[in-house]
């Protein structure tokens, strides 16, 4: 199928649905459970009203949520490239299955579950749950009403013996430790004494050679490492097949990842620059005597022939871009598309696993912002959910960038013009460009938000604190987005309704918007002109969460329990809550 020949046409009128996944390991299962409902839901809604249109036009996610973001999309796109007749619908029949499958694939009996045994004696030791309660089955608080002292050593001993965990906990906290000790199916196995090429039936420390501290007694100090290429192995030759690159009319599928010197998020993009200005040394590659693709393809041709010191052998731009002319600006290429190691990028889970290196081209700029110098250099990479576990500001930034590059700003700084000053083409012919509306913005978290009651052990608070560390924190950008869509109507409405049809004061008022506001463009960093806050505007209509909420059982190393029962439990957990969602959607609907 070629991507190349689609584009620059007249942008989609139709908003786009948009699925984002959290990271969160294991708990990727539930995700899993979440998109089978999700996608029935809405093929279902689609075959009735007869709309030929993708499930989701975005499918964004971090760590494990990047993996499954992209196995869907893979599918999608090569069953379309195999089948050219299919229309976008049909193409994603199969996608739900396959994830289950993935998911399958990681799952593994534990010692624990192999041993039933295990479990019925530890309900029957369950007797140490009145430890702290009673003494020689009389209960303490009898003992309080002969002395005041028995109440104090009442809820002194009630605190430290807290309360035993149930059976099913203690299946998923002895479960975890056997994947860390010998690797978990299709996902990692253990590194002897940390290093990457030196895998091992069993965890082996990695010594320390900086302070010399190996001591067990200092369990902070012990370092276990692991590798993902079993999960690499699994995902390439049964599960994505890669690089995945796609365009208008595709899903999109959009990676986070922290580059860890910069410590800046980094999107993997799988559609192409479709813009016409240098990302790099700024310049301006439009040319009114040719078409948009045509200038495009001229950007293509400038970038391979200044910025990579090789010749150009591609059609399309596939690149990330970041940074600034002050601190300097990064390049990633990636030609064919996103790649495995992209995604892997974005699932480096800090300390466990090392970092993945990508290749990619320095930029140095002077004082001026002039472009200086360039450098080949290799850039590390971690987890993306230590900075944002639910990338949806990401996603609007992409998202608003791609369009408004798409359409070119000369074509919304035209029809910005025209609007302020009350112009009308001469032949009648009003084309309006805008950056396409998110209809439906679906995001499925995995770290609860809000939890009643307060833990007192350790292990519940290791958890607790995982849980805020990686919540979903987004309501802010969710809020951002509708004060700035508010303001933007508010404007055009002042524009088209409250200015004086004068043509010397809407002169006046688009001299006004011509002059440099105190915000600087996220691209360039330089300070951009009212005009453009004006311009790619789109808005969010609405935004469902589907959050997981721990149990009672829940363990501060949920991430890594593999176990059969605890995946076939969070994938069912997933559907459970997404229907009860969508009911509850349904009935605020009525």
């Amino acid at each position: 199928m070629s991507h190349g020949e689609k584009g620059f046409g007249k942008p989609p009128e139709n908003p786009q649905r948009v699925l984002i996944f959290q990271g969160g390991a294991a708990l990727g299962a539930y995700e899993a459970g979440a998109y089978q409902v999700l996608y029935e839901h809405i093929r279902e809604r689609l075959e009735k009203v007869h709309r030929d249109e993708n499930i989701f036009d975005i499918v964004a996610g971090t760590s494990i949520g990047a993996i499954n973001a992209a196995i869907i999309v893979s599918h999608v796109t090569e069953t379309r490239i195999q089948n050219p007749s299919w229309n976008k619908l049909r193409c994603w029949e199969g996608s739900a299955k396959k994830l289950e499958e993935f998911w399958k694939d990681t799952q593994t009996i534990s010692a624990v579950e192999l041993m039933p045994l295990s479990m019925l004696s530890w309900e029957a030791f369950s007797g140490m749950r009145e430890v702290g309660k009673s003494w020689f089955n009389i209960p303490i608080q009898l003992y309080s009403m002969l002395n005041p002292f028995f109440k104090h050593l009442y809820e002194q001993s009630k605190e430290y013996f807290g309360t035993q965990a149930s059976s099913e906990a203690a299946r998923r906290y002895f479960s975890v430790p056997e994947f860390l000790l010998f690797g978990a199916r299709n996902v990692f196995l253990p590194l002897a004494y940390g290093i990457e090429s030196f895998p091992s039936l069993i965890a082996i420390p990695k010594l320390d050679y900086k302070f010399y501290n190996n001591s067990p007694f200092v369990p902070n100090n012990i370092w276990y490492r692991y590798s993902n290429e079993p999960l690499k192995d699994i995902l390439k030759t049964k599960y994505i097949i890669s690089p995945i690159a796609t365009s208008e009319g595709d899903p999109r599928l959009l990676v986070m990842a922290i580059d860890v010197q910069e410590g800046k998020t980094v999107a993997f993009d799988s559609y192409p620059d479709t813009g016409r200005i240098c990302r790099i040394c700024k310049e301006d590659l439009e040319d009114p005597r040719k078409s948009d693709k045509e200038s495009n393809k001229d950007l293509v041709e400038h970038v391979f022939q200044k910025h990579r010191s090789s010749q150009r052998h591609e059609q399309l731009l596939y690149w990330s871009v970041y940074g600034s002319n002050k601190d300097g600006k990064h390049a990633i290429f990636y030609d064919q598309g996103v790649d495995i190691e992209h995604i892997l990028a974005s699932a480096s889970v800090p300390v466990n696993y090392n970092y993945t290196e990508l290749e990619a081209v320095e930029f140095s700029y002077d004082d001026e912002g002039v472009l200086t110098s360039s450098s080949p250099t290799s850039k590390y990479f971690w987890d993306g959910q230590y900075i944002n576990n639910t990338p949806l500001r990401e996603l609007i930034n992409e998202h608003q960038r791609y369009w408004v590059d798409r359409i070119g700003r000369e074509k919304l700084e035209e029809q910005l013009r025209a609007q302020v000053l009350s112009l009308v083409r001469e032949d009648n012919e009003q084309v309006s460009y805008k950056v396409p509306n998110l209809s439906e913005v679906y995001i499925v978290n995995l770290w609860p938000a809000v939890e009643k009651i307060v833990p007192q052990d350790h292990d519940g608070q290791l958890d607790r604190k995982n849980d805020v560390l990686f919540h979903d924190k987004t309501e802010y950008d969710e809020k951002v987005a509708e004060l700035v869509d508010d303001y933007i109507r508010l404007a055009r409405k002042l524009i088209d309704d409250f200015t004086p049809n004068d043509s010397a004061i809407r002169k006046q008022l688009w001299s006004f918007l011509q002059e440099k506001g105190s915000s600087k463009s996220r691209s360039y960093k330089k300070k951009r002109p009212y005009s453009h806050l004006l311009e790619g505007g789109f808005n969010i209509d609405k935004i469902i969460r589907i959050e997981r909420a721990d149990d009672a059982d829940a363990i501060s190393e949920k991430w890594a329990d593999y176990s059969s029962g605890t995946i076939s439990r969070l994938f069912e957990q997933g559907r459970a809550d997404t229907l009860d969602t969508l009911d509850k959607l349904r009935e605020e609907c009525m």
